[in-house]
């Protein structure tokens, strides 16, 4: 028997493309799914279109007033009946073998709880933009994850006994960077994946809160991965190194200070010794700048 999937979408004033980001799960080639859209407090025209979607795999939950994407999330995730949880972002799409894929990748893989893909990224008008390529292996993702988040939300499945769990939910609050902290949160119990082929298509748009703001994204991700160093290596290091070594990665061309050196060093010589080989920096680097022409 076809597993069954949950897909998970949250939407506030998602008018725009709410009906793209559904009919793309609503085509997928595994039929065995249900789709839960949560109206975090929509004051355009999303609940009406969403209204107009008859597909009976379709349910929609509607708050009153918004609590944000992860809080909404979690709404979903109590009425989530699947085996399997897929998450999609309203302004994004899933290709039409996403689900099928991603499925067919964890009955075969049973150790494997979080699963991720590459993404082809679009522009507001949908047109294409880049490919977005992804680490794959658990030792890659367990690596960079260190470093900041490197699966996209869009793209993840998760095994929903793993979310069974309050504490195994998003964190509600802010509302960015709520993605990398669960996974961090999910590596410890199982291990992670990612097919490299690109199953969604990634939105970039004025609109989206990881563009309206980035700086706080990027200071999350920042305090995340310095915690994450902490917690899984026993290593010391300050909001600045992390982020002077993030930086680094981002533009290896540029000589690196003293302590972004040492840091890695010792970010790598740690993981080596309790988790496998890490890759190296180059490779890491072109890791942490995913976007290919």
């Amino acid at each position: 028997m076809a597993a069954y999937v949950s897909v998970v979408m949250t939407v506030h004033n998602g008018a725009a493309y709410v009906a793209e980001a559904c009919r793309s799960i609503l085509a997928q080639t595994h039929r065995e799914l249900e789709l839960l859209v949560v109206d975090d407090g929509s004051e355009d025209a999303t609940a009406e279109i969403l209204r107009g979607i008859t597909d009976p795999r379709l349910r929609c939950l509607r708050l009153d007033k918004p609590l944000g994407p992860f809080a909404a999330a979690n709404r979903a995730l109590d009425e989530a009946q699947g085996d399997l949880i897929a998450r999609l972002d309203a302004d994004d799409v899933a290709e039409v073998e996403r689900v099928a894929a991603q499925v067919a990748y964890l009955e075969a893989h049973p150790e494997v709880g979080l699963l991720g893909s590459g993404a082809t990224r679009i522009r507001a008008d949908g047109t294409t933009l880049d490919t977005w390529r992804v680490p794959v292996s658990d030792v890659d993702i367990r690596f960079m994850s260190l470093l900041g988040c490197c699966l996209i939300h869009s793209s993840v499945m998760v095994r929903a006994e793993l979310l069974r769990g309050a504490h195994e939910r998003y964190r509600e609050d802010p509302p960015v960077a709520g993605d990398y902290d669960l996974w961090t949160r999910l590596l410890p119990r199982t291990r992670a994946a990612a097919l490299p082929e690109p199953l969604v298509r990634y939105r970039v748009w004025d609109g989206s809160i990881s563009v309206r703001r980035r700086a706080e994204q990027e200071r999350l991700h920042t305090a995340i991965a310095r915690r994450w160093m902490a917690e899984t290596l026993g290593l010391g290091a300050t909001d600045e190194d992390v982020a002077s070594l993030r930086t680094w990665l981002m533009t290896p061309a540029r000589e690196p200070g003293s302590r972004s050196r040492v840091l890695w060093e010792d970010l790598s010589h740690r993981f080596a010794e309790r988790v496998g080989p890490p890759p190296s920096f180059s490779d890491a680097a072109v890791l942490a700048r995913p976007w290919v022409r």
